[in-house]
């Protein structure tokens, strides 16, 4: 008899360890011992006697490619048994054949003296050989997890057919979850199941089937998952074995055709290090202190030490300096980029529970991939010995809007408004980052106007290159947490369109020491646009506390605008700054405007929006407009105290012109002198202005 004795390789290429057993019917002294596959031969050019040398079994001579030969004396009638280990199996599959010869003692001139032999005698079979590759895995790979994903990635030397019956055998400790086989890639089951015929010591089965519903070429890789508990803790066995089937049509029976031998070495599990990530600060692009919490399911020992990384999602920069303060588990972290590596003081970590202090920058928005990770490492070891990862923190941008002209290379003043979620102390500054376009299309910014509006005194300015950034130092105040600041700087804008993605502005608060107090870096900025409105000026007479002021808004059409691209004209007021009735108070100049018949002047919010209605279709003739009409002012100025002009058509709701300009201040002079629009004396044009004689106008504001 000739098969095969433990560890069993029953694959071709593989080094199988042979037994032969067989009954001289002569006594001999040597035994020699040939096998093949069809033509294709066993080779023995590593082969050894194996355990057989404790039966005073000696190889004779050295190991040759076609053959062994074993000195041993044997007597006529009594069993042989020897093993042979290390034979390469051919890389032909079928059933194998082999030739024993027994030899007497040699002659006196050395030759050897056949005494019996068995030629062909069939021996075990050569399978095909199955091959899970490494990429294969599983997930979640924490021990005691349930119902994790066992991905397979299979290649089958020989050719599988429809009906074939595949079956995957599991190591130890893991549990199969039923009807849990997902086909992923060239593999479809006519049938699949846990198979109940064989089961462990608790009863458990040990083997999942799937019966082809497709053809597999030879070496075509395939790829399936089968749902598994994992084991609670490591395990001494660990390998996966596939085997396939396929019926023979002359017996019926199932015959097996291909196998891995089990040798693939299972996957790599890793202990959990559950840990949390508290930062003192979310802000966008702040140099933060981010408190660590990591907890081991117990103690870790190394040979000589333990590394612990951490990797945080992209966009956060960890110090190279990357802890705070000292620690008795670690001596250094070092950090680069979005990762930082920690080394243990000793060789062992005993607390269950560590607290670290590292130092990271936060990035401009949240991640879109926000998930830590972190791992530890025992000496050189290319595997983590604990793993997990946890959902990262939102990065909370503080609250900031942009307002200003959206004209196609205007030069105009954009307003910020923003509202601070941590304090900035004194002699903080504000940053002002324009949109990250192409310099050709960027943005200009100068400190040529500078309005402080809400700001708690008048900024020092500095410009670093004409897109900025640009600063804002306050000298002698500081910056309130949960108050809304607004302040003007001077913007031209790009003589192209930008995309509204690219289209953001940012905003840092810095303390004196130049560390992020706060940010927004994704503020949206105006839709550019190309209409013929310009804007004049902005007048008004006495400016005193609750009491009435009239304003002129002046702005000029450069040329006709394109019928019905605009039928609203608004006027957006400070906080608190109350319109009076627009049907006695508000007039136009020239008469001409385009107006609707019924209710063409309205006001909408809490009297902060005065909105002129044109007629649909009509067209805005070319010349200078005013607009006068009086408030009553708050008893003090809002924070963001500024006027915003608007031509919008409304049935689109498209913004075809905004220009923003800075209110006034108490008893502050009007840059421009206000002269009163003349009311005509009848009909309905006369509430809204005046058309004088021979097709004058009056000149309402004053250069």
């Amino acid at each position: 008899q000739i098969g095969l004795t433990p560890p069993i390789f029953q694959t071709i290429g593989s080094m199988a360890n042979i037994i032969i057993s067989f009954v001289p019917e002569t006594g001999g002294s040597f035994i020699r011992v040939t096998g093949r596959v069809a033509l294709d031969p066993f080779d023995f050019s590593e082969a050894t006697p194996g355990d057989s040398e404790a039966m005073g079994f000696m190889l004779e001579g050295e190991p040759v490619e076609t053959h062994i030969m074993l000195s041993k004396v044997m007597t006529a009638k009594l069993p042989v048994t020897f093993s042979v280990y290390n034979v390469l199996t051919p890389r032909t599959p079928g059933v194998s054949t082999w030739d024993v010869t027994t030899f007497g003692p040699r002659t006196t001139s050395g030759d050897f003296v056949r005494q019996d032999e068995r030629l062909n005698h069939l021996g075990y079979q050569v399978l095909g050989l199955i091959t899970i590759l490494t990429s294969s895995v599983v997930t979640p790979a924490f021990y005691a997890e349930r119902d994790a994903q066992a991905l397979m990635i299979v290649r089958v030397s020989q050719t599988l057919l429809p009906g074939d019956r595949m079956e995957v055998h599991r190591p130890p400790a893991y549990v199969f979850r039923a009807d849990s086989f997902r086909a992923r890639k060239n593999i479809r089951a006519l049938a699949h199941g846990i198979d109940n015929t064989l089961v462990d010591a608790d009863g458990l089965p040990l083997r999942y089937f799937i019966v082809l519903d497709t053809t597999l070429d030879q070496d075509q890789e395939c790829q399936f998952s089968i749902n598994v508990d994992l084991p609670t803790g490591p395990q001494q066995e660990r390998q996966w074995g596939i085997s396939t089937f396929r019926q023979d049509p002359d017996t019926g029976l199932m015959v097996e055709t291909n196998t891995n031998d089990f040798g693939f070495p299972g996957f790599r599990l890793v202990s959990t290090i559950s840990f949390t990530v508290a930062p003192d600060m979310k802000s966008p692009g702040a140099r933060i202190n981010a408190a660590l919490n990591f907890e081991l399911p117990a103690a870790v020992e190394a040979n000589e030490e333990i590394t612990l990384d951490v990797t945080a999602p992209l966009g956060f920069e960890f110090d190279a300096q990357c802890m705070d303060g000292s620690s008795q588990v670690f001596s250094k972290c070092t950090g680069s980029s979005n990762s930082a590596t920690l080394v243990s003081s000793t060789n062992r970590i005993m607390d269950l529970s560590v607290d670290l202090m590292l130092i990271v920058t936060n990035p401009a928005q949240t991640p879109a991939i926000n998930r830590w990770r972190l791992a530890l490492k025992l000496d050189d070891e290319n595997t983590n010995s604990n793993l997990s990862e946890w959902p990262g923190y939102a990065i909370e941008a503080m609250q900031v809007t942009y307002k200003g002209s959206n004209q196609l290379a205007a030069q105009a003043i954009g307003f910020f408004t923003f509202t601070p979620v941590r304090a900035a102390g004194d002699r903080a500054s504000i940053e002002v980052i324009s949109p990250d376009i192409p310099e050709h299309r960027a943005y200009r910014l100068s400190c040529d106007e500078i309005y402080p509006v809400g700001l708690p005194e008048s900024p020092v300015c500095s410009l670093t290159g004409p897109a900025g950034p640009l600063r804002l130092t306050l000298t002698n105040s500081s910056l309130a947490a949960a108050v809304s600041y607004t302040f003007g700087i001077s913007v031209t804008n790009p003589g192209v369109t930008v995309a509204v993605e690219d289209n953001l502005w940012g905003i840092m608060l810095r303390d004196k020491e130049g560390t992020t107090a706060d940010a927004n870096m994704e503020i949206t900025g105006m839709q550019l646009e190309d209409f013929p409105i310009q804007m004049q000026s902005i007048a008004w007479d006495q400016v005193i506390t609750d009491q009435m002021t009239t304003i002129s808004i002046q702005f000029r059409v450069l040329q006709d605008t394109p019928a019905g691209s605009v039928t609203q004209i608004t006027v957006l007021s400070p906080e608190g700054v109350m319109y009076s009735d627009p049907s006695t108070t508000v007039q136009i100049n020239p008469a001409d405007l385009p107006l609707i018949d019924n209710s063409p002047i309205t006001l909408s919010g809490p009297s902060k929006s005065l909105t002129i209605h044109l007629v649909q279709g009509s067209v805005i003739d070319q010349g200078v407009y005013t607009i006068m009409f009086e408030v009553q002012n708050p008893s003090s100025m809002p924070r963001d105290n500024t006027w915003t002009i608007q031509a919008i058509k409304a049935a689109d709701d498209l913004l075809r012109f905004q220009e923003v300009l800075p209110g006034y201040q108490y008893g502050q002079q009007s840059p421009k002198q206000l002269i009163p629009i003349a009311r005509a004396a009848t009909g309905a044009a006369g509430t809204y202005g005046t058309a004088l004689a021979a097709g004058c106008t009056v000149a309402v504001v004053l250069s």
